[in-house]
């Protein structure tokens, strides 16, 4: 794995315009170049690429496409190689002579599933009023009507949320109808002639009607099965043609990107693009193929250009991809930075395993992983489930817990013993847990500041190395600290030690604080106010240090919080299992706590070790301003982006 970020290289190609398909062909293939746009290329001969027209139709198209894959819940396929070596024009007529066919199909279709969605709703509606016995929400005639119009004072009578009940053996009907459609009803009925007539009972008719809306219920919702399986069926007996289609449309949409960083002249294309400086052979071998080694290449090293123009990309290690996903979703780090994302793997797991020590729950969260993972491949989230999951069976094992129970005798210390003291021989206690966790914490921050000098020594920042807050006189003020609150706690929380030697030292790295900003304006050649502003930002930076470290390292007593919130909960549950009656009570209660725990705590303890990463770590070195690295590819999604 790289430390640092990929190294990269600004390149610009020349080649025949004869040239230029294939060379497009062939750097989509590739996927490892950033385009750029060219820059100080003038001249009347030059032609900078315009827009394709066809490129908009050709998203339209692909919009559709997609939109019917999501409707049948398929997975758009991924474009290879030879999709991309094949013939890449696309027919946007006869596209779209097909989308239309099959959207019109469609939209007869979804003219009758609304039809039938509405009917069951208002069925539905009748029905929860009645079988909750909800009698102020409906209406309810019995009686009669003109003979022979059954069917169509039905129909009226459904365009109004209301329903027409036929018995058998009996001459009278019934009308079920909601009290606020009362107004539009009972003109309907007069129309028909209706009279009243109270042969039923008022129960029995209820009753008929519970029986009546069940079947018609049951009826619709079979006719919209039916009409939702009719639609997947158009979709799919069209599936090989609009997987052509997405496929075809999707290569030459790509082409597209490429060709609008394409500049040219009577004779010529010329591009220009960031790639990883370990590519650049690759790159040459390629081009000189396809255009027969009739092309120039030009690279420009970073060094040349503007740091923060330089495109980021990290090592692509495949076990740390979860990691790299955290680390990219806080920010991009600055080019030739430090890569973090081993130590975030390091830190995140660490973290996570001392607040859910379980070595039973992780095996149920490496379990659960491992199988989402062979259903879903190359997901971040449930590769980094395994990875949580792995980290608490460690943690548990080493503290001796198992699904809450000290099953087994634990390879480093009680942390049941230690939070429920059992004898007065335990070794450790909840303020030895506390102690741990804080001094994982400050092994935590020091990394972060180790990795924020290189990067300083690495951008040449003297004085930053130097005078800042996670500067060397920041980092030795803060060891001082560290050294004083030790002390402390050893003497019994009674005395801090005494030194002439840590008080003089205490006060030189606090004077030498206030040439920060004089050297800055001796360096820069700035004149004038240098005495105010060193003041000021002498305060500001002391005050920092002070509070900044004292605030990070006790924000890592949240770990040991929740690791002994983790063992409380699940003795809880024990507790409250030992009181049932029976041993089915027992077994289930103790599987109900188990997973809520493994819910609610593990969501909990994923959370904050992420925020610990992110706001006590990174924020030591973490300069979240670099450009993320996007080479068009053939996974590249419209935003330019990559799957």
């Amino acid at each position: 794995m790289n430390v640092f970020t990929l190294k990269m290289s600004l390149l610009t190609a020349l080649v025949l315009k004869e040239h230029a398909g294939p060379v497009k062909k062939k750097l989509l293939e590739l996927g490892v170049v950033d385009f750029r746009e060219l820059e100080g290329l003038t001249g009347d001969d030059v032609v900078r690429a315009g827009t394709d027209e066809t490129l908009e139709q050709v998203g339209s198209i692909l919009q559709q496409v997609e939109s019917l894959f999501h409707q049948v819940h398929e997975t758009l396929p991924l474009l290879t190689q030879e999709d991309i070596g094949a013939d890449t024009e696309i027919d946007l007529h006869a596209s779209e002579r097909l989308l239309d066919e099959i959207f019109r199909s469609l939209a007869t279709l979804r003219e009758k599933q609304k039809q039938v969605t509405g009917l069951l709703s208002r069925y539905r509606e009748l029905y929860g009023y009645l079988k909750s016995n909800r009698s102020d929400f409906l209406d309810v005639h019995i009686g009669s009507f003109n003979e022979g119009q059954a069917e169509r004072l039905s129909g009226r009578l459904i365009a109004h949320s209301a329903m027409l009940v036929s018995p058998e053996n009996s001459s009278a009907f019934i009308v079920l109808s909601l009290t606020r459609e009362r107004q539009n009803v009972e003109p309907v009925l007069s129309s028909f002639g209706w009279s009243e007539d109270m042969t039923i009972l008022p129960s029995e008719a209820g009753e008929m009607c519970l029986q009546e809306l069940e079947r018609r219920i049951s009826t619709v919702e079979d006719e919209k099965a039916k009409l939702l399986d009719s639609i997947t069926k158009v979709i799919r007996d069209r599936m090989e043609g609009l997987e052509s289609l997405y496929r075809q449309g999707r290569v030459r949409q790509l082409l597209g990107y490429i060709s609008g960083h394409f500049s040219s002249t009577r004779n010529t294309t010329i591009f220009s693009g960031w790639i990883p400086s370990a590519d650049t052979e690759l790159f040459e071998t390629a081009l000189q193929d396809v255009t027969g080694g009739v092309c120039v290449i030009e690279y420009t090293e970073e060094k040349e250009v503007d740091r923060s123009k330089v495109p980021v990309a990290l090592d692509d290690t495949p076990f740390l991809r979860p990691f790299e996903k955290l680390v990219m979703n806080y920010s991009t780090p600055q080019y030739g930075s430090v890569n973090p994302t081993l130590f975030v793997a390091v830190s995140y797991l660490t973290m996570f395993g001392l607040m859910f020590a379980d070595a039973g729950q992780g095996l149920v969260i490496f379990l659960l992983g491992l199988i989402g993972s062979r259903i879903k491949k190359e997901n971040s989230i449930l590769q980094l489930m395994m990875y949580l999951g792995a980290a608490s069976i460690v943690s548990g094992v080493l503290f001796g817990s198992y699904f809450g129970f000290p099953l087994f005798p634990p390879l480093w210390f009680d942390y049941h013993g230690a939070v429920f003291p059992h004898s007065s021989d335990v070794l450790y206690d909840v303020y030895s847990i506390l102690g741990i966790t804080l001094k994982f914490g400050i092994v935590v921050i020091f990394t972060g500041l180790f990795i924020n000098w290189v990067n300083l020594i690495r951008r040449r920042e003297w004085i930053h190395l130097v005078f800042e807050k996670n500067g060397i006189l920041g980092a030795f003020l803060f060891a001082i600290g560290i050294y004083l609150s030790f002390g402390f706690v050893s003497s019994g929380y009674t005395s801090f030690p005494s030194s002439n030697l840590i008080v003089v030292s205490i006060a030189l790295a606090v004077a030498a604080l206030f040439f920060r900003v004089p050297l800055e304006h001796f360096l820069t050649h700035k004149r004038g106010g240098f005495l105010l502003d060193s003041f000021m930002e002498w305060i500001v930076i002391i005050l920092e240090i002070f509070s900044g470290y004292l605030s990070n390292t006790l924000s890592f007593m949240r770990v040991a919080g929740l690791g002994i919130a983790h063992v409380s909960l699940m003795a809880a549950f024990g507790e409250i299992a030992s009181l049932s009656p029976n041993t089915a009570g027992y077994v289930l209660i103790l599987i109900l706590g188990n997973t809520l725990v493994i819910a609610l705590e593990g969501l909990s303890a994923a959370i904050q070790s992420l925020r610990l990463n992110y706001y006590e770590f990174f924020t030591k070195f973490f300069l979240g301003d670099g450009t993320p690295y996007s080479p068009i590819t053939r996974n590249t999604r419209s935003s330019g982006r990559r799957i």
